[in-house]
């Protein structure tokens, strides 16, 4: 019986840690958590305080195991993006960091895109592998633009159910996340009509809603909390709007958040690109919510 190998050797890791020894220690906790990832105790941490940080939580990752060594990749993505941002705000202090970076991953049989993104020699990995905070963003920036299309397009979705409907968005959303979104997944104490999931993380959690009226409304923001996991943070509420007046229903919904018992602050209110975000309370942590109006009348 063989041995598991490691999939990203000590040297490529080394490689990070070095890398990592020039950002802020806030940035690399916040890197590391960002994937999910938690600190272990060591027996002998390196010497300086960073890269005793980057090994406690290197340490907690199975390098032989897939699916942890993909969550470990999006972190080296974050760090290396975060030294990319340092070299451009101080030019006189960068260093030739990427050579390095570059020979060690190859040895692993990875490449670095000019984008940052770290994949296999001759293969893809899409964007959603670098940060659960910007594949939410994609993710609603995804439903905007399926949003607009449908609007555009009214006799192509003017009978369709809300479950129908709910399928467009995730043909949406698979085409670029490679079939990581579902729906009517059990989650939380329900069904979740659109969730998002990322390797072993949600990253996103959907509840969609026909417009029928403000408590109706109040009721799907109530289902949604409901059926959210522990650790789950980031939802959307894509609003089907079959009325004359679909700004002014918009207006009522904004209006309805504000007023729901578990609101806590309201966020970036895109009017322009129509998606709504605010923060809601849910036991001793907060929930991004943002809802994104379809006006299908």
């Amino acid at each position: 019986m063989t041995s598991a190998v490691d999939l990203i050797r000590p040297t490529t890791r080394r490689q990070f840690l070095e890398l990592a020894r020039g950002l802020k220690k806030a940035t690399i906790e916040a890197c590391w958590q960002d994937g999910g990832f938690l600190p272990v105790a060591l027996d002998n941490p390196p010497s300086t305080e960073r890269a005793a940080l980057f090994a406690s939580y290197s340490a907690g990752v199975d390098w032989t195991d897939a699916q942890h060594v993909e969550r470990a990749l999006g972190v080296f993505e974050a760090l290396l993006r975060e030294k990319k941002a340092d070299d451009e705000r101080y030019p006189h202090a960068a260093g030739n960091w990427r050579v390095g970076v570059q020979r060690a991953l190859g040895q692993d049989g990875y490449e670095l895109t000019e984008r940052l993104q770290i994949v296999r020699i001759g293969g893809w990995r899409p964007e959603h592998a670098t940060s659960d905070v910007e594949s939410y963003k994609l993710a609603v920036r995804l439903l905007v633009g399926a949003r607009n299309q449908m609007e555009r397009l009214p006799a192509l979705v003017a009978s369709l159910p809300e479950e129908r409907l709910r399928d467009i968005l995730l043909v949406s959303l698979n085409a670029f996340f490679e079939g990581e979104s579902t729906g009517e997944t059990l989650n939380g104490k329900g069904k979740t009509d659109i969730l998002l999931r990322i390797g072993d993380r949600n990253v996103m959690v959907g509840e969609c809603k026909i417009w029928g009226g403000t408590a109706a409304f109040c009721k799907a923001i109530d289902q949604l909390l409901g059926n959210l996991g522990a650790y789950d943070t980031q939802t959307v509420i894509p609003l089907f709007i079959r009325a004359t007046d679909p700004g002014g229903i918009t207006d009522r919904a904004v209006g309805a958040v504000k007023e729901h018992q578990a609101y806590a602050s309201t966020g970036s209110m895109d009017s322009v690109n129509r998606q709504y975000e605010f923060v809601l309370r849910r036991g001793g942590g907060e929930v991004t919510l943002t809802l994104v109006p379809f006006a299908l009348a």
